[in-house]
């Protein structure tokens, strides 16, 4: 009688941290949750309203090396507005990625889906989300996206580079399932890529040409 006595209020404080703790976690992801939405409405506000239009202008291009920055110090600034608002846009993915891929932080967009994006923990809100983005990405306002990705690149691991933009909405495209938004998605990028292919063929055969030409015109000096 004594042992039962002893091991019910035992019992009865764990099933109160139990219920505590079941709470707490409640609390917590409700937080999250409306961190998120609050999060994805800045977002939009960012990108769609007339009132942001300066803040965009600072904003594009700002994490890429070489920006349209008047100087270093204008640079740095603007670099580190991105950064601060990185911090917080990153409590929803999709945010945070349209805010990578308006600064020119390709690669950063790239190494955040390949270390942080499970698939398998991929939910319905993220893959519409997702679909929003591409919508998005076929916009307008993203327009200048589309030719970055065909520029060639001196070195193609730098942050704002072409081949960091298509290897980063590559990681989108592995992530999504089939919809629309993926064959939007994957045209796009077979097209792209098609054109990188040829130009790098180009680029290697005018290479090659031109050092025939001058073995050539070697040979008829040495005649």
């Amino acid at each position: 009688a004594a042992a039962a006595e002893a091991v019910a209020p035992t019992a009865s404080a764990a099933k109160v941290r139990e219920d505590k703790a079941k709470k707490i976690n409640e609390d917590f992801s409700r937080e999250l949750h409306f961190v998120s939405s609050f999060v994805q409405h800045l977002n939009d506000v960012l990108l769609n309203s007339r009132e942001a239009a300066r803040l965009r202008d600072v904003l594009q291009d700002s994490a890429a090396a070489g920006g349209r920055a008047s100087s270093n110090r204008d640079s740095d600034r603007r670099s580190r507005l991105f950064h601060v608002l990185l911090h917080s846009f990153s409590h929803n993915l999709v945010s945070c990625l349209s805010l990578c891929l308006w600064s020119g932080a390709y690669r950063t967009a790239s190494s955040y889906l390949r270390l942080h994006v499970d698939p398998l923990d991929a939910d319905l809100n993220f893959y519409l989300e997702a679909d929003e983005l591409i919508e998005l990405l076929e916009r307008p306002l993203f327009r200048h996206l589309h030719l970055r990705m065909l520029e060639c690149d001196n070195d193609p691991k730098r942050e704002g580079s072409g081949a960091m933009l298509f290897r980063a909405l590559k990681c989108i495209l592995m992530l999504m399932p089939q919809s629309t938004g993926y064959n939007v998605l994957k045209d796009r990028l077979t097209t792209v890529a098609r054109f990188r292919q040829s130009a790098a063929v180009c680029v290697v055969g005018g290479g090659t040409a031109g050092a025939k030409t001058r073995n050539s015109s070697a040979d008829k000096d040495t005649d």
